[in-house]
């Protein structure tokens, strides 16, 4: 129970931190209408999902009920990463993806992957020293029937004796953090037939590729 538990707790807590941004923001920019429409839009989908954790606690831990549908992952990972920008106060964000006349399509959960994306990047925001530096995501098809999404930042980076232990629960390298990210996320992501990798060095920052099967 205590370790199900933990994976609501991270997940309230990954909404609370864009919450959060959004009211560090609201000091300066309180007077900006686009803000303010941006803030109330991230407000009620993050309540939202809030309710929606709390009525699924029924669901028991690893045992994912995936809503198949195809998704065009281009939208996805934009929509995430157009979501966490808004709260954004310090640091750039840059996307680079392929034209968008082919989207790659994927089949899959769209609220469970875009949990793997949102907590992905609130890693790399939250590794920007003072909040100054970069996070870039790009979207790319190799010819092997796959789409990788990759993001790297420009971070503090992780110790190379911390990395084997990244993906167990309750292993963190963070201050304030659980352990539980980037378990959860691995475990959404091979139920979907994919793969997470992670590269990092200390002071030079992270990338963390997500490779998907194309539909």
């Amino acid at each position: 129970f205590n370790r199900f538990s933990s994976f609501i707790v991270h997940d309230l807590k990954n909404l609370a931190s864009l919450q959060s941004m959004i009211i560090e923001n609201a000091r300066t920019l309180r007077d900006n209408p686009a803000f303010l429409a941006d803030a109330f839009a991230t407000f009620s989908q993050t309540t939202e999902k809030m309710i929606e954790l709390f009525t699924n606690l029924s669901v028991q831990r690893r045992q994912f009920s995936l809503n198949q549908q195809p998704i065009n992952i281009l939208e996805l990972v934009s929509h995430t990463f157009e979501d966490l920008r808004s709260g954004q106060t310090n640091g750039k964000l840059i996307k680079t993806f392929p034209p968008h006349d082919s989207p790659p399509i994927i089949s899959g959960d769209p609220e469970l992957l875009k949990k793997v994306f949102t907590n992905i990047l609130l890693n790399a925001i939250q590794s920007l020293p003072n909040g100054q530096g970069s996070v870039e995501v790009s979207v790319s098809t190799p010819t092997n029937g796959k789409v990788i999404t990759s993001i790297k930042d420009t971070g503090c980076g992780i110790p190379a004796e911390q990395l084997p232990n990244l993906f167990r629960p309750f292993q963190t390298t963070k201050e304030q953090g659980m352990g539980i990210g980037l378990c959860h996320s691995r475990s959404i992501v091979e139920a979907h037939g994919g793969k997470i990798r992670i590269e990092s060095q200390v002071n030079a920052g992270t990338r963390v590729d997500i490779e998907l099967p194309l539909l």
